[in-house]
């Protein structure tokens, strides 16, 4: 998870709770809420960059070098920080996934009531696979701050995912 060692979201782990998720899938929800966290960081900062350029224009008269060079600078942090973003995206897609084929053969369990949940509130039309859609994404849907499973777990995966997207916002 190499966009971690750029930015550690600081997440309060006792405001979790496990509840009836098997150990394992736990894990991995773990570390998708982390890499949620880290796109939500990514995309913020962009959008921040975007609004507020850390170098404005100058009061005095610039040569058209010395204008290209800081057009250069403020598009290539714009760029890394979408590339953060992005490869944030890329690995949560990843995380999604690898839940999704781990709880294939436990139909109807908490696990994978929980997985068709994440889907969902991403964007399930979205995600096809591990490599195409997580640009698009909603990812800073699950970068939750608490999450207690014996209450959030419910039987409808759909009314979970609704509730989590109307709570983001």
């Amino acid at each position: 998870m190499d966009v971690l060692q750029f930015w550690e979201p600081e997440i309060d782990w006792k405001e979790f709770h496990q509840g009836a998720i098997s150990p394992d899938v736990w894990a991995k929800f773990q570390e998708l809420v982390r890499l949620c966290h880290a796109f939500k960081y990514w995309k913020d900062a962009a959008r921040e960059h975007d609004r507020h350029p850390s170098r404005p224009d100058p009061f005095y008269k610039e040569s058209a070098y010395g204008r290209r060079k800081r057009l250069e600078e403020a598009k290539f942090q714009r760029d890394s920080l979408k590339g953060h973003m992005h490869r944030a995206a890329f690995l949560a897609a990843g995380r999604l996934w690898t839940i999704i084929d781990f709880v294939q053969d436990r139909k109807g369990t908490s696990d994978w009531v929980l997985s068709l949940a994440l889907v969902e509130s991403v964007g399930s039309v979205v995600i096809t696979d591990t490599m195409r859609g997580h640009e698009r994404a909603e990812f800073d849907v699950l970068a939750f701050n608490k999450f207690d499973a014996s209450t959030e777990i419910g039987d409808d995966s759909s009314e979970m995912a609704a509730r989590w997207r109307s709570s983001a916002r």
